[in-house]
This record gives structure tokens, sequence and C-alpha cells, in this order.
């Protein structure tokens, strides 16, 4: 009870900014470490970008092919 995911991996084949937007709170969690997306959109990784970063991740690496942008996200380390 009360323990998040410190990873996640989202890959819904479109809409994963709305796969986001439903998971601001695990985002938030500073539990959570990690976040792997597939982006199939250059509208849903925009905004989905947005909400990643403002929950306090960074990207830490890309790769953008034609049909898709994955990404790994990482909690950002203070001190």
């Amino acid at each position: 009870v009360g323990v998040g995911p410190n990873l996640l991996k989202i890959d819904v084949d479109g809409k994963e900014d709305a796969v986001l937007e439903g998971g601001i709170q695990t985002l938030q969690a500073p539990s959570l470490r990690s976040v792997i997306v597939e982006f199939a959109e250059e509208e849903s990784r925009r905004r989905g970008t947005r909400q990643l970063e403002e929950a306090g991740l960074i990207c830490v690496w890309k790769d953008h092919q034609p049909g898709g942008f994955n990404e790994v996200w990482a909690r950002r380390q203070l001190g």
C-alpha cells in the first residue's frame, strides 16, 4: 500500500499523451525513476513531452524513426 512503480513502459500506438495525462499522479510520484515511451505521432509527442517535463522528468535517450519516436525519460537528480 502506498508504493508506486519505479519504471513505466508506454507503447499504445497512439494517444500516448492521453495515457500520460491519466497517469499524472504516478508520473509525479518520487518512486518513479524512469519512463520508456514510444510516441506514434509528433503532436502526441509534443504534448507528452510537456507532461513528462512538468512531472520532473528529463529525456535521457531518444531514437526518432519514421513511424515512431522512442524515448527514455528519467527523474532529475537533486544535488
